[in-house]
């Protein structure tokens, strides 16, 4: 409305403040549009940091339970896990059986061809034990060139089949590491619960499995001993 009267004023007046406020109006909403982008962008950021700290959350604990060379479980997180499943056992009155695996002379292969050359049969040997093993079955690096299996609800005849099964694998296959053909065996021993002893602790199941491996080693290695199956007075230091 445009005219030189006292509405025309007002009129103007009103079409001025209808200016200022769309001016007002567009700058808000720019910087509401503004700060929406710098929001989406943030929350962007946010959720690739939290996706970064989950990843490395899952590595750090991978590390805390498993060995680094194989991926199997390390020693700390089997034995807990051991004690956990005699726990179980007993509970339950429940069938579990343990195999104990040793390379036979690892000591000379680190001698003659390194430690490097040593690391590289470990790995092989993980993988063989990892290829032949139970779905329901947990392995462990425990230490140096020595794994256990944990076969859970495995007889001592399953556990023997299980174990030879290892045994047969690995002196029938030689290793092939950096060009250099290697031929390995196997020094095994078994141990199963519920058993002649009273068995209450991982350390106790370990201790026949270990007593069992022994004894495979004084018969000449490459072989395989169940605990309950040794004549008692080789069965020194059960505690």
């Amino acid at each position: 409305i445009y005219s030189r009267d006292e509405f025309g004023e007002m009129a103007y007046q009103f079409n001025l403040l209808r200016t200022q406020l769309n001016l007002a109006q567009a700058k808000l909403q720019s910087k509401v549009d503004i700060a929406n982008q710098e929001l989406q962008s943030a929350n962007v950021l946010l959720m690739a940091q939290a996706e970064e700290l989950r990843r490395f959350n899952a590595e750090l604990k991978d590390m805390t339970i498993t060995d680094s060379l194989t991926g199997l479980f390390n020693r700390r997180q089997f034995q807990t896990l051991m004690q956990n499943e005699v726990e179980r056992a007993i509970r339950k009155n429940d069938i579990s059986s343990i195999i104990f695996i040793d390379i036979d002379n690892f000591k000379t292969y680190n001698d003659t061809y390194g430690h490097d050359f040593g690391d590289a049969i470990i790995t092989e040997v993980a993988r063989v034990i990892q290829s032949r093993m139970r779905k329901s079955d947990v392995a462990c690096r425990f230490g140096g060139d020595e794994f256990f299996i944990l076969c859970r609800r495995a007889t001592i005849s399953n556990a023997l089949t299980i174990a030879e099964e290892f045994r047969q694998k690995i002196a029938e296959q030689p290793l092939y590491i950096r060009g250099t053909v290697v031929n390995v065996t196997f020094s095994i021993g078994v141990a199963t619960i519920p058993s002649a002893e009273a068995i209450t602790t991982a350390d106790q199941f370990f201790r026949c499995a270990d007593i069992a491996l022994y004894h495979s080693k004084q018969m000449g290695r490459n072989r395989i001993s169940h605990y309950s199956m040794i004549d008692k007075h080789h069965k020194t230091g059960f505690i």
